[in-house]
């Protein structure tokens, strides 16, 4: 029996190739003589990084710029010989302990760590994966470093982070460093008309998404007129608040979807084409996890080939009628505490969620 094996990071647990390891071990409790086939799946998030080294067979670097709030942060990048993959998720962080602070966040890292990358790689493909973001400023500080200019009604320059995007007033970029050869990674296949939608769910707090929609509003308009683009349709342009959007209009850099991206490197279609059954997962499960996420891009090939597929969540905020054909869900409750302590734990709580499934999959 052929068992694939294609889970998301459990953020704050363990990588996608350590929870392979995991549900591995729990299918080989049950079925010894199972053929595993494995794929380290990201959506351009967390764990892009390392799933384009376990493609390629190449080593995780690391490029050291600014967080959110301007502190050193290294954010790791894989040079495959042909294209340079950067995982932008560090760069684009604000963490807990500062939420408070997220409306005056910055992706001034981002445009930095570009800046090097191209500079020590001027011939390579970049692929940039700004899945789980935190910066809310649309990519206006990563551009602002190549030299375009965000301007108020009195001709100033518009303060940092979201919260000065709602004096915006123009744009101007035809000064702006132009980097051929870069392509931002989206985690989020829905177009920037459905920001709105991601920022009610992610911010149920009225009176900080009420601000926030304020602010981003006022951006995309600004950002259609100076353009003449009406990017409120593009495709993936809701990642990371916007960003993509920006990039593509003001740059012209091209717009992927990380997961189908991912899949492709490991050639997954034959993968599934040769598996018997499938097995995915990620720390929590909901609605977006199915437009564009790696485990929603997983059921999506699996449901081609009418294969069965289990998912293994932490946590389902999935209801029965959005659950997808030929597909399991099976929440484990070891995942909503992020304490370090319980990381061992949960490992142990997957393995045996996983041989616990199988047995009944095997008992028909």
């Amino acid at each position: 029996m052929r068992i694939l094996i294609a889970p998301a990071p459990f953020k704050g647990f363990m990588t996608s190739e350590e929870a392979i390891l995991q549900i591995a071990e729990g299918v080989h409790s049950v079925i010894p003589s199972a053929e595993i086939l494995s794929v380290p799946m990201s959506s351009g998030g967390a764990g892009f990084a390392l799933s384009i080294a376990r493609a390629h067979d190449a080593d995780i670097k690391f490029i050291t710029s600014e967080d959110a709030l301007g502190r050193p942060v290294q954010a790791p990048y894989v040079d495959t010989g042909k294209v340079v993959a950067l995982e932008a998720g560090p760069l684009l962080r604000v963490g807990a302990r500062d939420f408070g602070r997220i409306f005056m966040a910055s992706s001034r890292g981002l445009g930095l760590a570009i800046l090097q990358i191209k500079n020590m790689f001027p011939d390579r493909e970049l692929m940039v994966g700004i899945g789980d973001a935190e910066v809310m400023d649309g990519g206006k500080g990563a551009a602002e470093v190549f030299g375009a200019r965000f301007i108020n009604m009195d001709g100033s320059e518009v303060s940092q982070g979201a919260s000065g995007l709602i004096h915006l007033a123009h744009i101007t970029y035809d000064r702006a460093k132009r980097l051929g050869g870069v392509s931002v990674v989206c985690d989020y296949m829905d177009p920037l008309s459905s920001l709105y939608e991601l920022v009610r769910t992610r911010y149920p707090t009225t009176a900080k998404r009420e601000a926030l929609q304020v602010y981003l509003s006022n951006f995309i308009r600004v950002l259609k007129r100076v353009t003449g683009v009406k990017v409120d349709r593009l495709q993936g342009g809701a990642t990371a608040y916007g960003m993509p959007a920006l990039f593509h209009t003001l740059f012209g850099w091209g717009i992927v979807f990380g997961a189908p991206y991912i899949a492709d490197q490991f050639d997954m279609d034959y993968k599934l084409l040769v598996a018997d059954l499938v097995l995915t997962g990620e720390g929590r499960l909901d609605d977006i996890s199915f437009r564009g996420k790696a485990v929603g891009e997983v059921v999506r090939k699996a449901q081609r080939l009418s294969r069965q597929t289990i998912i293994l969540s932490g946590e389902s905020r999935i209801s029965n009628t959005e659950i997808p054909e030929h597909t399991t869900i099976v929440e484990i409750d070891a995942f909503h505490d992020n304490a370090p302590e319980s990381a061992e734990e949960s490992r142990s709580r997957l393995l045996n969620a996983t041989a616990m499934v199988l047995r009944e999959y095997m008992n028909g």
